[in-house]
């Protein structure tokens, strides 16, 4: 049985995943745009960098590996910051979110007017690692926000083996959504990017921080209107007041 606590719990998860793959979306195709070069996920990476080897071109590998390195360190940071993969409402994702967005607003910063990338790209690439990491495990399901191969596939099986009966809808809901919003994110990203560069990192930035904003805000009001619990009377006829269940 569905309790509102977990309706909850799965609206928050559907709309911040959303969010997050047009975040993400938005992010590759600005360095794709500029670059040609993709930081939100690691495996076109090493296939370039496989095939830069094999040819002997060595010239790109410096950026290849920053990019790698630093999506890496971004979910160490995400694991470090959110502990165990349980998603549950109470976890500091406003603050992950709010340094995501600190990484992406950054980033055309320390590009500089003269567009320097290597800084941009560790920037960002750490910001999708960090991103990647929030939702990596949900009641069985593998989510992943900054690349789709895994998504696709999952929606796929769920599809296939009629998963999405029994109650089970909205987890094909949840896949098929950020396929669409990633999408979305991306052709968004290729038309600000050409017309703004690096400095559309700004927008992405920006979602990020008010989602982040939101749901800190969310989860000091939840804390303020959780209800309080009063015992009775202590053996000694006074009223022990201590608020039951807040930390």
């Amino acid at each position: 049985m569905t309790t509102p606590e977990d309706a909850r719990l799965k609206r928050f998860v559907v709309i911040a995943a959303a969010v997050l793959a047009a975040v993400a979306g938005f992010v590759n195709s600005v360095f794709l745009t500029s670059l040609l070069l993709p930081v939100s996920h690691v495996t076109g990476s090493l296939s370039q960098a496989s095939m830069d080897v094999t040819g002997g071109d060595l010239s790109g590998l410096t950026n290849l590996a920053t990019v790698l390195i630093a999506f890496f360190c971004g979910a160490i940071a995400a694991g470090a910051l959110l502990g165990p993969h349980t998603q549950t409402i109470g976890r500091r994702y406003g603050v992950a979110l709010l340094i995501e967005a600190a990484l992406l607003g950054a980033a055309p910063l320390v590009a500089g007017e003269q567009q320097s990338t290597p800084y941009a790209m560790i920037l960002a690439a750490g910001a999708c690692g960090l991103q990647n990491g929030m939702f990596s495990n949900y009641r069985g399901m593998v989510l992943r926000t900054s690349h789709m191969t895994g998504t696709l596939t999952d929606l796929g099986v769920l599809l296939g083996c009629r998963g999405y009966r029994g109650g089970q809808a909205w987890k094909g809901v949840l896949l098929a959504t950020t396929v669409v919003t990633f999408a979305g994110g991306g052709v968004a990203g290729a038309y600000a990017a050409s017309a703004a560069a690096l400095h559309a990192l700004w927008i992405p930035a920006t979602c990020c921080a008010l989602l982040g904003g939101g749901y800190a805000l969310y989860r000091h009001r939840r804390h303020v209107t959780r209800p309080r619990h009063w015992p009775a009377r202590s053996p000694h006829g006074q009223p022990e007041r201590r608020y039951a269940g807040v930390r």
